[in-house]
């Protein structure tokens, strides 16, 4: 949220008298490429797909996520409305600004993730080498007889200490002598 917020405020001073509620670019407009727009072309829309899912989790409210999710999907079919009037305002600046700049997010950010999910997707280390698996004998003399002819009842629980002595924990009215 606070990423989101951040990104917001940053993206308006940046705008200056460039902000418009339309589509529209007007003839006072100039091609703004600093502050967050020198990495993306939309961070206001960058903002709003992290405030809005935030926004939704805070409140637990699922109808305004579902909202959010539909108002993003509107401002991504807005953005080729957008870019194609500000190629035909700005020509082959805004063209050369859309080859190095990300759309959404930053295209360094893109490379990373793409980068990340490569390596997640190679084969995976195997927990145990197959001749480091532990064997284990039977004791031939097992059970063996417990002092004062006790007799094992009804168990509560098993445990192990770091010596690897193995703690029977019985119910205290199942052990009968």
């Amino acid at each position: 949220l606070l990423t989101g917020v951040a990104l917001l405020v940053w993206t308006f001073r940046s705008l200056g008298s460039n902000l418009t509620d339309t589509v529209v670019t007007r003839k006072q407009h100039t091609l703004v490429v600093h502050g967050p727009y020198r990495w993306i072309r939309h961070p206001l829309y960058s903002a709003a797909a992290l405030v809005i899912p935030a926004v939704s989790l805070i409140a637990a409210n699922w109808f305004f996520f579902a909202l959010g999710i539909t108002l993003l999907c509107i401002l991504i079919v807005r953005t080729r409305t957008e870019e194609a009037n500000l190629v035909a305002r700005f020509g082959d600046s805004y063209q050369k600004y859309m080859e190095r700049t990300g759309r959404f997010v930053p295209r360094i950010l893109i490379v990373v993730v793409c980068a990340v999910a490569l390596a997640s997707v190679g084969p995976k280390a195997r927990a145990q080498r197959a001749d480091d698996v532990p064997v284990f004998d039977v004791d031939a003399a097992w059970p063996k007889p417990l002092p004062n002819n006790w007799a094992v009842g009804p168990v509560s629980g098993i445990a192990a200490d770091a010596r690897d002595h193995i703690w029977i924990i019985h119910r205290g009215e199942a052990v009968a002598l």
